[in-house]
This record gives structure tokens, sequence and C-alpha cells, in this order.
């Protein structure tokens, strides 16, 4: 699903993001790594292709979905510091 076309794989996003947060607690190592690796290719696909000014924080952002404990302040302060140009 990850190398869908942006366009489509957009449109799938409000199904498969909840799903993915069911599992942003689960303690599995296996888990963990197949939750990140998704969240990089699914979310990390369509915001490169959609929206450019931020796709060098896509890591940043990723991090404050899988631990918004430590890093959703500083991935929220970096999308207001952001200037969307398109």
């Amino acid at each position: 699903m990850a190398y869908c076309a942006p366009q489509q794989l957009s449109q799938c996003l409000p199904k498969v993001v909840p799903k993915l947060t069911e599992v942003l607690t689960d303690t599995h190592p296996k888990v963990q790594s197949a939750r990140q690796t998704t969240l990089q290719q699914v979310v990390g696909n369509v915001i490169k292709k959609k929206t450019p000014e931020i796709s060098a924080l896509v890591p940043t952002l990723l991090m404050g979905l899988t631990d918004p404990n430590d890093y959703t302040k500083h991935s929220h302060d970096i999308l207001l510091q952001t200037t969307f140009i398109n």
C-alpha cells in the first residue's frame, strides 16, 4: 500500500492511520519496528508528495506520533515555524 500513488494513498489515510495508532503503545519489538516502517512509508510518502515544505520534518513528526510524551511539543513547535508556500 505504501507504494501507491500519493493521491490514492491519501484517500486511505483516514482508515489506515487509526489502525496504526492502535499499536503505538505496543511494547513488542517486532510490532514497534513494523509500526515505524509503515508510518514512514505510508505517511511519509503522502506528505513528501503533497506537502514539500514539511518533507524534511517527516522524521520529527513521526516521532511525535510514536513517542508523544517526549516529541509532541517539539513537533508542534517546528510545524508552527514552517512557512507554507504552496
